[in-house]
């Protein structure tokens, strides 16, 4: 008899070449425009993980999705730049 094992979900997406070349550059963006609030939360480079939560942010902005857990604590947009929309 084996053991089966649980396999971790796959938090890796395919896309396009330009697609993802799309998203180095709208993280070299945003990385440049809020730096500080990046290294802040422990980013020191530009996060292509940040920019896809931006472009979630964004959506549910526009009304666009269905977004049950959009806070701070699960998207990365949203935390490093909470303390900028506060003041």
């Amino acid at each position: 008899m084996t053991k089966e094992t649980k396999r971790g979900r796959n938090t890796q997406i395919r896309v396009t070449e330009v697609s993802a070349d799309m998203i180095r550059r709208l993280s070299r963006d945003l990385f440049k425009r809020y730096e500080t609030e990046h290294i802040e939360h422990g980013l020191k480079t530009p996060s292509s993980r940040l920019a896809v939560d931006y472009l979630i942010y964004e959506a549910a902005k526009a009304g666009i999705g269905s977004w049950p857990k959009l806070d701070e604590e699960h998207n990365l947009w949203m935390m490093i730049t909470a303390d900028t929309k506060e003041e």
